[in-house]
């Protein structure tokens, strides 16, 4: 079946921790269609979950897609060059090919960075 957001803070909770779903040390993309109401602000897409500074996720800041990889070390964020509009559907992708993060939007590139090799640990569950 389909969910439905009432538009305040709503999402899906699998459950699960990232761990158990893929082995984030290799690689592995995240993709989504969204149709943002609004574009201010922080609005979590795909939400890894993790403590202490220990976190992952596929979001939009005030219209722009940003990846976000955290190890146990250190954290890398990749904020896309392409600004999103709010009430279009839009198709995004985050992806860690081994040693770089990137972002594609509607099957367009957008923007890369080099990340080295990465193995995201996580204790909290996954949002959708």
């Amino acid at each position: 079946g389909a969910f439905n957001f009432s538009g305040k803070i709503n999402y899906i909770n699998i459950g699960t921790t990232i761990d158990t779903i893929i082995n984030t040390s290799q690689q592995f993309t995240f993709s989504a269609w969204i149709n943002p109401t609004n574009i201010a602000g922080a609005k979590y897409i795909i939400d890894l979950g993790g403590t202490g500074g220990n976190k992952s996720a596929l979001y939009l800041n005030s219209a722009n897609m940003r990846i976000e990889v955290t190890n146990s070390t250190a954290s890398q964020t990749l904020t896309g060059n392409n600004q999103l509009t709010a009430n279009l559907w839009t198709h995004v992708v985050g992806t860690y090919n081994g040693s770089e993060i990137s972002l594609y939007e509607n099957g367009v590139f957008d923007k890369s960075l080099s990340v080295g090799i990465i193995n995201i640990l996580h204790s909290t569950n996954v949002k959708l």
